[in-house]
This record gives C-alpha cells, sequence and structure tokens, in this order.
C-alpha cells in the first residue's frame, strides 16, 4: 500500500508540474483573473505596459480584473515554457478584441513547497509581426 501510495503521490505531483503552462492558458483565455488569482503568490510583481510595481495576490488579481475588462481575451498562443526545478519561465501572445492586439505575456512562477506560484507578470505591446 505504501508504494502505491508514493507512486500515486509522485504521478499527481508530475501531473501538477505539467499543468502550469495550460492553467495560465486557460486564465488569460478566458479573461479568469478568479483563477489567475488562484496561482498567484502572496506578493507578485506585476507590469503593465511598462509600469512595475508589487502588489498583493488580491491587489493583483483586481489590477487582473481590470485589465481582462479593458482588453478582453480573443485568444491565447503559447511561445515557450520552461522549467527549472524551482522555477517556470512562460512567454505567451495575448489576443485581444482591443486594438493594439497582441499582447507580449512573461509570466514566472516559483515553487513553493508542492505548488507552482505566480511571482512575476509583465504584458507589453509585442513585436511580433505577421508575416
Amino acid at each position: 500500500m505504501g508504494v502505491l501510495l508514493s507512486s500515486m503521490v509522485v504521478d499527481r505531483f508530475a501531473w501538477a508540474q505539467e499543468s502550469v503552462p495550460a492553467a495560465l492558458e486557460h486564465a488569460f483565455a478566458e479573461g479568469d483573473a478568479r483563477a489567475l488569482g488562484g496561482m498567484m503568490a502572496a506578493s507578485v510583481d506585476v507590469s503593465l505596459f511598462g509600469a512595475r510595481k508589487r502588489y498583493s495576490r488580491n491587489q493583483a488579481r483586481l489590477l487582473m480584473e481590470s485589465f481582462f475588462s479593458s482588453w478582453p481575451p480573443a485568444g491565447f498562443e503559447m511561445v515557450d515554457a520552461s522549467r527549472s526545478a524551482s522555477g517556470w519561465f512562460i512567454e505567451a501572445r495575448y489576443n485581444s478584441t482591443r486594438p493594439g492586439s497582441p499582447l507580449q505575456l512573461y509570466v514566472r512562477l516559483r515553487r513553493q513547497n508542492t505548488a507552482w506560484l505566480v511571482k512575476e507578470l509583465i504584458l507589453e505591446a509585442s513585436q511580433h509581426e505577421d508575416p
């Protein structure tokens, strides 16, 4: 029984690690600030169009609610996701119904115990050009 339980815990932890990009994709594609807030650390560095500030989890969630209201989601494209033992770095393009889209998104997560938490979130004008 102990071996089976250990295997289940390891499998669950591995699944949680691989689901980090998918969870972020869902939160941004749906404009779900509550889901995003649930992934945030107690304090988060947020940069929206160059204005960088450290926020509490609740302040950052409210800021993202306002962002999603001003920039309604119209798509999300993962560009790159890399993971180390202690962190994730994710680069993506956030599409909105608003002109000026897509936006470039960078997210840095850190592992705290067995949870991956957003520590830094950057949204800025994209340098991406369609061919």
